[in-house]
């Protein structure tokens, strides 16, 4: 695996150096972007480069789905939205697929009523991850249980559960704004004082 990571990331840096691609990778999952214009000459700059090196491209349309406006990274299974690129927004969420396995984990757990530790600690993961792809993140705390089978679940664990799945569903994705603005400079004399107008306020 060491070895084959090291590759990944060589033919990586090959095409940035070389090619001048805009890409990245995860394992064997390569995502590339370019302008609408140079998508021809981009897309055939990609198979030569693979061609030379002597790796074989994935024919499956799902991985080779070519340039557009709305694309996604299968191994992180993370949607790239460009719609709002040349208004300055990069809108990066859950894939569907993401969502329907979440859900399905979810309701299996909700229906059956019980969750064992091993269980607990999966879908916590999962669900911090995908958390992590939705504006106004927020932490998920205690829904793993340490060391213990939780049968029934807990009103606590259902209402957890339920609002995450509604918000997995309908929170809308991250978004990056390329906004230029003032920097803001703010002095250890000034933030000692913020911090104390802060502590007498609690």
């Amino acid at each position: 695996m060491a070895s084959f990571l090291r590759m990944s990331r060589a033919l990586k840096e090959v095409g940035i150096a070389g090619a001048c691609l805009v890409w990245s990778s995860f394992f064997d999952d390569f995502v590339c972007v370019a302008r609408p214009e140079d998508a021809a000459s981009t897309d055939m700059a990609v198979r030569f480069l693979f061609k030379a090196f002597g790796w074989v491209l994935s024919e499956d349309l799902e991985k080779d789905s070519g340039f557009r406006p709305v694309f996604s990274a299968l191994g992180v299974e993370v949607e790239f939205d460009l719609r709002g690129v040349s208004q300055g927004v990069l809108r990066v969420g859950n894939t569907e697929k993401r969502k329907g396995e979440l859900k399905s984990m979810v309701e299996k757990d909700l229906a059956e009523g019980s969750m064992t530790p091993g269980e607990s600690e999966s879908l916590r993961s999962r669900l911090m991850f995908a958390e992590s792809q939705l504006f106004g993140r927020s932490a998920i705390g205690g829904l793993a249980l340490p060391g213990q089978v939780c049968k029934p679940l807990t009103d606590e664990v259902r209402f957890g559960l339920t609002w995450m799945l509604s918000r997995l569903v309908e929170a809308p994705p991250c978004e990056v704004r390329a906004q230029e603005q003032d920097t803001l400079f703010l002095s250890l004399m000034e933030l000692g004082n913020l911090l104390q107008t802060v502590a007498l306020n609690l």
